[in-house]
């Protein structure tokens, strides 16, 4: 994704009623996800909009406390990004809310099976 589309993204995240966000074990290496997730809980909390954490073979104790490779990853993220650690605590900041939600309980869900579930449905409404 270059930066036009990333910006683009991050604009949209603005239209968007509900939010899934998929943790996976490298989600948090990725700074443009976690700008994202700022985003998203930028517009949760003006917009009381519906956030979905989703833990895709990862334990949300890890994500939420970040722990083993989330804290590996976040050492890098301090180290690159040490003129703005402000950001880097933001994103620290904003996994732990994401996990943490008063209004819906953590949905722990096979990802492939929902993908496999979503591809029949999709599949059969393609055919009519």
């Amino acid at each position: 994704m270059n930066p036009i589309e990333h910006e683009s993204n991050i604009d949209s995240i603005e239209e968007s009623m509900i939010y899934v966000l998929v943790f996976s074990e490298n989600y948090a290496s990725s700074t443009w996800c976690l700008d994202e997730l700022t985003k998203i809980l930028d517009c949760k909390k003006r917009y009381g909009r519906v956030v979905i954490p989703v833990f895709y073979k990862v334990d949300p104790s890890i994500v939420r406390n970040q722990r083993e490779t989330y804290a590996e990853v976040f050492v890098k993220h301090e180290h690159q990004f040490e003129d703005k650690i402000d950001k880097v605590h933001a994103w620290k900041a904003a996994q732990t809310k994401a996990c943490v939600s008063n209004s819906i309980k953590f949905i722990f869900v096979c990802v492939e099976t929902f993908m496999c579930s979503f591809c029949v449905v999709l599949a059969s409404h393609l055919k009519n």
